[in-house]
């Protein structure tokens, strides 16, 4: 099976870009990744070189027109294959499920609730955004109230 190379993703466009927009697409991407700009990374003058092919298949009409009916075939192709595999491997269970014993049960009841996944999830989302952003705003309210009051003392 050959390798996907998804040429729109290289060049960050949609599939449905207009064939004017793609040497635009295409030069804006070409400054980000050329290998004058990162002489010592190897890894940009990989991506340059995608990039020129990925230009050069989707620039071309006809080319492209060929890449698109490849690309949407193995795409189904794919997703065929993944639907094969999930219906002839069916899921196994390791284990019957079993009840906790009064103990067990116990010892989960009293489990602290910052270990529970969910919990534990929603709490680090708060931590990393939202008690900032609700920080970010009381500071803002303060300054705001303190520019206040300046203004109304300035002001008599």
């Amino acid at each position: 099976m050959s390798e996907f190379i998804d040429y729109y993703k290289i060049l960050g466009v949609q599939k449905d870009i207009k064939q004017e927009e793609i040497k635009k697409a295409y030069r804006k991407r070409a400054k980000q990744f050329h290998p004058d700009l990162h002489p010592n990374d190897p890894k940009a003058k990989a991506k340059f070189q995608l990039l020129g092919e990925a230009y050069e298949i989707l620039n071309d009409p006809q080319k492209r027109k060929e890449y698109n009916e490849w690309r949407e075939q193995w795409i189904s192709e794919q997703k065929e294959r993944i639907y094969e595999s999930a219906r002839q491997s069916p899921v196994e269970h390791s284990a019957p499920c079993q009840e906790n014993t009064p103990k067990e049960q116990e010892e989960s009841n009293t489990k602290p609730i910052r270990e529970t996944s969910i919990v534990s999830d929603f709490i680090d989302f708060c931590d990393d955004y939202i008690w900032p952003i609700l920080l970010g705003i009381g500071t803002i309210a303060m300054i705001w109230t303190f520019i206040s009051i300046a203004f109304e003392a300035f002001c008599e």
